[in-house]
C-alpha cells in the first residue's frame, strides 16, 4: 500500500508533462551527469544551452537556459508545473539559490538567478511535486539531470530554429515564379558547431487547411544567416498558405510550424501566355489574331495585283 502511494503520487506529476516525438538530428555526444532515477515518471533530461560562466561573484545574477528532452528524442512541455532553476555553490555550505524558469518555445526554460555564496558550481532544473507517504504529504522536487550543452543529440532542425518566409512586395501571380527566400533563426545561442548547416529546404504551397500544391527546394544562399533561396510557381490562382519544411512530402511532422504565411495568387492577365504555355483558355491574343488578318489582307491585295498585272502582259 506504501509503494502505490509514492508511485501514484509521481505519476500525478508525470501527467504535466507532454511529449512531442520528433525525428532526428545531428549533435554532439552528451555528457551525462548522475541524478535520481523516479519509478513511473518519464526520465527527461535537461540541455543546457552553453557552458556556465566562471569567476562570477556571489550576489550577481546570471541567465541559464536550457531544452528539456524526454526519452532522448521528445521535447517535454509543462502544463500548469512551474519549473524553476537553481544554483548550487562551488565552495561551502551555502545554502542554493532559487528562481523559476519561463519557457520561451516549446521544450526550452530560461531563468535568472543569483550565484550563491562561495561562488556558482553547478545549476539545475527541475519541478516540484507532492509526495505522499502513509497519508502524509509534503513538497518533494523532482531534479531533470543535466545532458550536456547544446541541442539534445536528436532534435530535429524543426525544434531547433524559427523559419521566417520572405516575398517580393509586387503581386502574385498564378504561373509566374515567385522569388522567396526563408532564413533559419535559432531558437538558443547555441554554438554554431552544435547545430547542423542546411544545404536545402523546401519551400511548400498549400490550399488551406487542403494538398500542396507546389513544393521547390530552396538552396542555401549564405551561411552565415542560414538563408535560403529560389522561386517557387503556383498554377492557378486563389488563396494559399507558404510552408518551410524539411522536405518536399513530409508533412506536418516536418513542417517549421513558425513559417506558416497565408498569400494570395492572382490570376493571369486575359491573353497573356503563361510559361506552360498558352492563356487560361489557350486562345491567342486578339491583338495578334488582328494582325495576322491585317497581313492575310495586304499580303492577298499584292497577289491580286500582281495576278491582275500579269494578265496584262
Amino acid at each position: 500500500m506504501r509503494t502505490s502511494r509514492r508511485i501514484g503520487s509521481l505519476a500525478a506529476l508525470a501527467l504535466s508533462v507532454v511529449a512531442l516525438v520528433q525525428p532526428a538530428s545531428a549533435a554532439p555526444s552528451p555528457s551525462p551527469s548522475p541524478s535520481e532515477e523516479v519509478p513511473g515518471e518519464p526520465r527527461i533530461e535537461a540541455w543546457l544551452d552553453r557552458p556556465l560562466p566562471v569567476n562570477v561573484a556571489p550576489g550577481s545574477a546570471i541567465e541559464v537556459g536550457a531544452m528539456l528532452w524526454s526519452g532522448g528524442s521528445e521535447a517535454a512541455r509543462f502544463v500548469g508545473t512551474s519549473i524553476f532553476v537553481r544554483a548550487h555553490p562551488a565552495t561551502g555550505d551555502a545554502e542554493p539559490t532559487t528562481s523559476n524558469a519561463r519557457q520561451d518555445w516549446r521544450g526550452h526554460y530560461v531563468g535568472r538567478v543569483e550565484v550563491p555564496e562561495g561562488g556558482l558550481g553547478s545549476v539545475e532544473f527541475g519541478v516540484t511535486g507532492t509526495l505522499c507517504e502513509n497519508d502524509v504529504c509534503g513538497p518533494r522536487d523532482f531534479i531533470f539531470p543535466i545532458a550536456g550543452t547544446g541541442p539534445p543529440p536528436d532534435a530535429p532542425m524543426t525544434s531547433l530554429a524559427a523559419a521566417e518566409i520572405a516575398l517580393p512586395a509586387d503581386a502574385l501571380v498564378a504561373g509566374e515564379p515567385i522569388h522567396a527566400t526563408v532564413r533559419l533563426r535559432l531558437n538558443a545561442s547555441w554554438e554554431p558547431a552544435f547545430v547542423p548547416l542546411l544545404t536545402t529546404i523546401a519551400l511548400r504551397a498549400r490550399e488551406p487547411r487542403g494538398p500542396t500544391v507546389a513544393t521547390v527546394m530552396l538552396r542555401l544562399t549564405d551561411a552565415s544567416s542560414r538563408t535560403f533561396g529560389g522561386a517557387l510557381s503556383i498554377p492557378d490562382s486563389g488563396d494559399y498558405v507558404l510552408e518551410a519544411a524539411m522536405d518536399a512530402d513530409g508533412g506536418d511532422a516536418t513542417r517549421f510550424g513558425t513559417s506558416m504565411t497565408p498569400i494570395h495568387v492572382e490570376p493571369r492577365a486575359a491573353g497573356i501566355a503563361s510559361p506552360a504555355g498558352l492563356g487560361d483558355d489557350d486562345s491567342l491574343p486578339t491583338w495578334l489574331v488582328v494582325a495576322m488578318v491585317a497581313i492575310a489582307v495586304i499580303g492577298g491585295g499584292f497577289l491580286i495585283a500582281g495576278f491582275r498585272s500579269g494578265s496584262r502582259v
